[in-house]
Parts: C-alpha cells; sequence; structure tokens
C-alpha cells in the first residue's frame, strides 16, 4: 500500500507530474491530428497529381520505346547481343551487390546482437529486483525488469537503453528520499512522460521534415494567398498529357507506315 507525503517535495512533484501530464495530452493530440491531416493530403494529392504523372510518365515511355524501335529497325541483331551483354553485365552486378549486401547484413546483425547483450547484461546487473532493500524498490525493479526482458527477445536494444536510463534517473531523484513511496513513483511517472514526450517530439520533427509535409506546406501556403495550387498543377498536368498523346498517336502512325512498306 502506498504511503501518501504531504510535505513541500512531494507537494511540487504534484504539480509537476500534472503540468506535464497536460503537455502530454496536448503534444499526443497535435501529433494525432497531424498525422490525420497529413494522410488526408496524401490521399488528395495522390488522387489529383501522383495518378497523373503516372499516367503522363506511362505515355511518354512509350513515345521512348517507339523512338527506339524506329532507329534501330535495321539493327535487330546488334541490339539484341547488346542486350544480351547488358543483361549479363547486370546479373554479374546483381550478384556482387546481393554478396555485398549479405555481408553487411550480417556484420549489423552480429554487431546488433553483440550490442544488445551487453545492454542486457549491464540492466540486469543494475535493475535486478533481488537488489530491492525495500517491498516498493522491488515491486519497480520488477516492473523495469519485465520491460527489459521483453527488449532483450525483441532485439530491441533501443528500449533496453531507455529503460536503464528510467532507472538511473529513478534512482539517482529518488536515493536520499526512498521512505516517500509516493514519492518515488511520481518520479517514475514524470520520467516516464518525459521519455514519451521525447518520442513524440521526435516524430513530430520527422513529419514536418518529411517531403510530403514540405509538399503540404507549399499548398496551404498558396492557398492563404488565394491560388488553389492542387487546381493550376492538375490543369497543367493534364495539358502535357493531351500533348504528349498526340505525339504518341503521331509516332504510332508513322510506325504502322514503315511496317507497310516493309
Amino acid at each position: 500500500m502506498l504511503i501518501k507525503c504531504s510535505n513541500e517535495d512531494v507537494k511540487q512533484k504534484r504539480k509537476e507530474l500534472f503540468l506535464l501530464e497536460s503537455k502530454f495530452h496536448q503534444e499526443n493530440q497535435y501529433l494525432v491530428n497531424l498525422r490525420e491531416n497529413l494522410r488526408d493530403f496524401e490521399l488528395k494529392y495522390t488522387e489529383l497529381i501522383i495518378k497523373r504523372y503516372q499516367k503522363l510518365d506511362l505515355i511518354q515511355e512509350e513515345i521512348k520505346r517507339i523512338k527506339y524501335l524506329l532507329e534501330i529497325e535495321n539493327k535487330v541483331q546488334e541490339e539484341n547481343n547488346y542486350k544480351d551483354d547488358i543483361n549479363y553485365e547486370n546479373e554479374s552486378l546483381n550478384t556482387v551487390i546481393a554478396e555485398k549486401t549479405l555481408e553487411k547484413d550480417i556484420n549489423n546483425s552480429f554487431f546488433q546482437e553483440k550490442q544488445t547483450k551487453r545492454l542486457y547484461r549491464e540492466a540486469a546487473k543494475m535493475v535486478h529486483p533481488d537488489f530491492a532493500i525495500n517491498e516498493i524498490e522491488r515491486q519497480i525493479r520488477e516492473y523495469l525488469m519485465i520491460e527489459i526482458n521483453e527488449a532483450y527477445a525483441n532485439d530491441d536494444s533501443k528500449k533496453i537503453q531507455e529503460t536503464l536510463t528510467l532507472w538511473k534517473q529513478i534512482y539517482n531523484t529518488s536515493n536520499e528520499k526512498k521512505d516517500s513511496s509516493e514519492l518515488w513513483l511520481i518520479n517514475r511517472k514524470i520520467i516516464e512522460l518525459n521519455l514519451k514526450l521525447q518520442e513524440i517530439s521526435e516524430e513530430i520533427k520527422k513529419i514536418h521534415n518529411s517531403e510530403l509535409y514540405q509538399i503540404k506546406e507549399r499548398f496551404d501556403d498558396s492557398q492563404k494567398m488565394g491560388i488553389d495550387l492542387l487546381t493550376v498543377m492538375t490543369e497543367e498536368i493534364d495539358s502535357q498529357i493531351t500533348m504528349s498523346s498526340q505525339e504518341l498517336k503521331s509516332l504510332e502512325f508513322t510506325m504502322e507506315r514503315h511496317n507497310e512498306n516493309e
């Protein structure tokens, strides 16, 4: 059973925890909204822009193909030999790349396994419940040890390091007040929330630096100036599709006439 403390330190920690929880809920909600808004934009951008570019790419690829066939019509055998050589070189290159990639993966896997085992041993020595000096400390150590064991089973060295850092901070900040179980648990919650806030901050930063978010920002800025950039881009791409389609029809007609003459 937890012992409630009424000293000034506990009051300050309660206040700190309350403010931290409020900040966590705000930041987490911002992240949720950010994900949803970016996902909605991605769907709209894909439907209006990406699919049009894909259609344009297909037409232009077909144009290149026909032009290529017209240019080498009288050099079929040479072209086939050339393709055979290129395919052989590609196969050799792919083999070398695959071997290098496999070697790199093996080295990375070995390094990761070694690092995880080292962290696990360090964490177990510091956090193991057998080192507890009272029941409250034992409960905290058991909770953290479960986290460490699960992380080790999943080969998650980052999680082990986070848990080890959490224990060090709890131990250091609460070392002189182990008789106050409430203060001990408040400190633990504060540190856990700080770690979660750090993860949220890193994800938000990652999203803000993403190419898709930068594109969305440009569209939003244009919208504020009264410019519908999506409409402008779709009209421009549609115009390119029309011109490329006309060029393709002309090349197809030329190809048909060439085949008839043969």
